[in-house]
């Protein structure tokens, strides 16, 4: 499990949330994973299938936590390769990542402290971005 990659060239080309590969018994699968907690669209769905075309990928998730399309969403990107889910209720979260084929959770009780140990991460690195333009040395990261 990959988080955070950004390829420049020069420009940003993409970033990407989360990069898996699960090493099956058969093959290895390898993922990409597009997190939104807040609004996202169709256009959303489409950057993360060119992503994928880019990077060679046949498997991709979109997991969100608003939910405004619950029909046409999954349907339409089913086609493409990408999985289209919503965790409106984190009580669900190991059920869906099973029928997803996500793999599963070893104790699903640690969902809301995997979720708190993600904001404190986000949390300290705005601190040191804002520290490090205090102090001179221009956007870090």
């Amino acid at each position: 499990m990959e988080k955070q990659i950004i390829e420049r060239d020069p420009a940003d080309i993409l970033e990407l949330d989360i990069f898996s590969t699960d090493y099956g018994p058969e093959q290895a699968v390898r993922r990409l994973i597009e997190v939104k907690g807040g609004k996202w669209g169709f256009t959303d769905l489409f950057k993360v299938v060119g992503w994928m075309q880019y990077l060679g990928l046949e498997h991709g998730a979109f997991l969100m936590t608003q939910w405004d399309d619950r029909e046409s969403a999954p349907r339409k990107m089913k086609p493409l390769g990408l999985d289209v889910v919503c965790f409106d209720d984190f009580a669900a979260a190991r059920q869906l990542f099973t029928e997803k084929g996500f793999g599963s959770f070893s104790e699903p009780r640690l969902i809301s402290l995997w979720r708190h140990s993600y904001g404190v991460e986000r949390k300290f690195v705005k601190l040191i971005h804002q520290q490090g333009r205090a102090q001179g040395f221009g956007v870090v990261g």
